[in-house]
């Protein structure tokens, strides 16, 4: 699963503590997607999720916009290379989280 965030959205650091909380629970690898450069962006988010969830910057913004939809945080379910699920951040619930399961 990756989770697209965007650096000072206050809805994407509100979902580290629910990936956090889940992590231990789930089968699905969990990643975090920030959008941007800068190095104090990957490690704020980093010190949100912990050590067991992955967090990577994304420079390239435009490639990754069409999958948000223009709404922070995007939750993507990647199976077998290709996204076989999408939430946004208002449809990210319960159905959601038996997804993972």
């Amino acid at each position: 699963m990756v989770v697209i965030a965007l650096p000072g959205c206050k809805y994407c650091s509100e979902s580290t503590v629910q990936m956090r909380a889940i992590q231990p629970y789930v089968k699905s690898h969990i990643e975090y997607w920030v959008l941007g450069s800068d190095a104090m962006d990957l490690k704020s988010f980093q010190g949100m999720v912990g050590p067991h969830i992955k967090v990577r910057l994304i420079p390239d913004i435009k490639s990754v916009l069409p999958l948000t939809e223009g709404s922070f945080p995007t939750y993507l379910l990647i199976e077998k290379g290709k996204i076989s699920k999408a939430w946004h951040n208002d449809s990210f619930g319960i159905r959601a989280l038996e997804t993972l399961d």
